[in-house]
């Protein structure tokens, strides 16, 4: 059904198009390369309009470069950083940024963003900045149509003409284009948000939806207060927890290669290229690189527990039980371990505890906190289908998902 609507929506696309022999692209003036002496004469002119685009782009946890729309036709990207160095002088960054604080803290503005929560956010931790009257275009769409895609790319092609380009700005961070082409696809998403938000508004307003928007806009500040705030942590109590559960994954992986007669090799969760693996000569547990796991192996007989080959060798052919089957192929997943920690199979029940306490461990125990021990998380305001809040790791690499913490 929903494949159905976007065909249909293509097929009326394709229509449209027929009907003239040359492509209609829309017509944007976009300003790129500004000198300082461009840059605040479109501030002040932006500080007097009624409606802006805007989009941040960062770049090793700073604000490489951001735009400005003052229509869907005219916008301008701000480089910060060229070729490693800063674009501008310190004093006119300054001023640059006080222009943009007085546009963004100002009621009388609207400005329209996509996720804008993580813009607003970034912003407020980094420069004090605090972003009032914004519309965002995600959550818009994520609420009359739960079911579609929120991204900004899907955004683009249903309410704009613009050609596809977003993978401009995943090519720049992949293989480095020129600047130039960057600071483009900068400008283009605030053209794009400022483009398509009337008409999402107008898609909200017929479904009687605009108080359910209101309500959902309107968390954006206290969630972004409590990113900023964080939680108070007891950084001692998660450091013990963590050496406890780090005894108990050595316990656990030790009886069950005495159980097997082998080693045991266990991936540590926070690094994927290092294993844990038993040492029963003496009795305890040695930490591998990757290469280094390799040679051990073929030195030794080793049951690689995140190897679900090797587990169903274990569970299905050695120990002789019926495999479990998920979509008609053999699984040792959880309901398969869970099966077979009821027929009183001690290796499933390690395996179970082992999964437990390394999940534990790593997800809540090992959550990286702020230098000041909080815990700060990024918050999402329309983060699922169902429309709740989502919660996960921030662009700073702390914190993590903060609904699902185990009591």
């Amino acid at each position: 059904y929903i494949t159905e609507l976007f065909i249909k929506h293509d097929l009326m696309r394709a229509l449209e198009e027929s009907k003239t022999k040359s492509i209609r692209l829309p017509g944007r003036n976009i300003l790129v390369e500004p000198s300082y002496l461009d840059v605040v004469p479109f501030l002040v002119k932006c500080a007097s309009a009624k409606e802006l685009g805007f989009d941040i782009e960062v770049m090793n946890e700073e604000v490489s470069c951001l735009s400005v729309s003052i229509s869907p036709e005219e916008g301008m990207s701000i480089p910060f950083v060229f070729g490693g160095n800063d674009y501008f002088t310190p004093d006119q960054e300054l001023s640059v940024w006080k222009l943009l604080s007085k546009i963004l803290s100002d009621r009388g503005i609207k400005k329209v963003g996509q996720n804008f929560i993580f813009d607003m956010s970034f912003i407020l931790r980094k420069y004090g900045i605090i972003t009032r009257n914004y519309e965002c275009t995600m959550i818009g769409q994520g609420l009359t149509y739960p079911d579609f895609p929120k991204g900004l790319d899907f955004i683009t092609s249903i309410y704009t003409r613009e050609p596809y380009y977003k993978d401009d700005g995943k090519k720049w961070f992949k293989t480095g284009g020129s600047y130039r082409d960057f600071w483009i696809y900068n400008a283009k998403d605030s053209l794009v948000c400022q483009e398509a938000w009337p008409q999402i508004l107008k898609k909200i307003d017929e479904q009687g939806n605009l108080d359910t928007y209101d309500e959902q806009r309107k968390l954006i500040h206290p969630l972004m207060f409590m990113q900023a705030r964080g939680m108070r942590i007891d950084v001692e109590g998660l450091r013990y927890a963590s050496r406890e559960a780090e005894n108990k994954i050595t316990e656990k992986i030790l009886e069950l290669g005495k159980l097997q007669g082998c080693e045991v090799a266990f991936k540590v969760k926070k690094d994927p290229d290092v294993y844990k693996v038993t040492c029963r000569s003496d009795g305890t547990c040695i930490l591998l690189q990757k290469n280094e796991f390799t040679k051990f192996c073929k030195q030794n007989s080793v049951l690689n527990i995140g190897s679900s080959p090797q587990l169903a060798e274990l569970f299905y052919t050695k120990l002789g039980n019926k495999p479990y089957l998920d979509k008609g192929h053999i699984t040792t997943n959880d309901d398969a371990l869970k099966r077979l920690v009821r027929k009183g199979i001690k290796e499933a029940m390690l395996i179970r505890d082992l999964r437990k306490i390394s999940k534990l461990k790593g997800t809540y125990y090992d959550m990286k906190l702020s230098e000041d021990g909080r815990l700060r998380s990024a918050m999402n305001p329309i983060g699922t289908v169902s429309g709740r809040l989502a919660s996960s790791q921030d662009i700073f690499g702390e914190g993590g998902n903060v609904q699902n913490l185990p009591t």
